[in-house]
């Protein structure tokens, strides 16, 4: 696939694929106009990493486990679309994006950047978005508005070392640049842009996990002190880790009530904040997340499960495993109707439909 850069979303050309990724004939994307009034952007994302998202009522009873697809050797990061769910792997030396129908009838490969390594991927409808890093941290974000039919066109050449990606709105994007300095950057039709703040080169950042909630960005900042912020476009980012001890947290997840952040250390756990307090919800190795309105889903890589609790919850000793003996898991994804993760060392992509609550 080309490298050049691209200068906004509204810009993308799309061709038709079939399974292999083959373009056959040239298109475009349509955009819509960012939702929400003022700020940086409105309207819901999702988030491969870290999605908000579901009714959190109904369900089923036992909702069996059930593999979408095997052979994904490395499979990390998970993205659920309209359609598709979509995660990366490893190909030999090269990065890959794959997906499959929810029904998991079949696996096509979407794109592939050589001797790269995947970093993120993100969906919201039918547009998809993933992130690389290759040699010489020279990273890119490339997107397709097809829901899989089409060729990806890069993105943002100027984002060298992508870590996550979530969509505000289903034509801007902010992706974190892990990169030191490191920056967040806004993706939209009109601009490829820094946010205003990290033009203050004094402002000692190093940014991992991201989302985006009600016009501001949370992002995890692991530049030490270690912490979690949040910016609204105005002053300085401020902390709402309330000083925490945190270890190694990689990513956020923000509603109307709480923010949620996990962090991998094996003592690092799952932690929940509010305006005032900053509680530690669980003592263990948590790497991925997602919430809905009645619980918060994580991945436990070291112990090999996928762990589900009640989202208001006080700290718990022992939450409830919605898949256990897995070897390696790591993104988790979700709709209304299933939770969504990767087992990256057995290379399977897992569903399972939301338990009742």
């Amino acid at each position: 696939m080309a490298c050049d850069p691209l200068l906004g979303l509204e810009d993308l050309t799309v061709a038709d694929a079939g399974p292999g990724g083959g373009a056959s004939s040239g298109g475009g994307m349509t955009t819509s106009s960012s939702g929400g009034a003022g700020g940086m952007g409105g309207g819901t994302g999702a988030h491969g990493g870290a999605s908000v998202g579901g009714s959190g009522s109904g369900g089923c009873a036992t909702c069996p486990s059930e593999v979408l697809a095997t052979g994904q050797i490395g499979a990390a990061q998970i993205a659920v679309g309209t359609n598709l769910v979509y995660w990366t792997a490893l190909e030999g030396g090269d990065a890959v994006l794959r997906a499959t129908p929810k029904s998991g009838n079949g696996v096509f490969q979407l794109a592939m950047v050589a001797l790269a390594t995947p970093k993120a991927v993100a969906a919201i409808g039918t547009t998809v978005c993933w992130a690389w890093v290759g040699g010489a941290a020279t990273g890119g974000v490339a997107c397709n508005p097809n829901d899989g039919n089409g060729v990806f066109t890069p993105a943002a050449a100027t984002i060298k070392e992508p870590w996550d990606l979530h969509f505000a709105s289903q034509d801007t994007l902010f992706v974190s640049d892990a990169m030191v300095p490191s920056k967040v950057w806004k993706l939209d039709p009109n601009a490829i842009e820094p946010l205003a703040f990290f033009n203050d080169a004094s402002y000692g950042a190093h940014i991992l996990g991201l989302t985006f909630h009600n016009d501001t960005v949370y992002w995890i900042n692991i530049a030490r002190p270690r912490r979690v912020e949040k910016y609204d476009g105005a002053g300085a980012p401020i902390e709402i880790s309330q000083a925490a001890a945190l270890d190694a947290p990689k990513y956020i997840v923000v509603d109307d009530d709480y923010a949620f952040w996990t962090d991998v250390d094996p003592d690092g756990g799952l932690w929940r904040g509010d305006q005032d307090t900053a509680t530690k919800l669980w003592a263990g190795a948590a790497l991925d997340l997602v919430v809905d309105a009645a619980h918060v889903y994580w991945t436990n890589p070291p112990d090999g499960k996928v762990f589900r609790a009640a989202r208001n919850q006080q700290p718990m000793a022992k939450p409830d495993p919605i898949a256990s003996n897995l070897m390696k898991p790591q993104g988790i994804a979700q709709d209304d109707q299933a939770i969504y993760w990767t087992d990256e060392l057995a290379g399977n992509v897992w569903r399972r439909g939301k338990l009742a609550p």
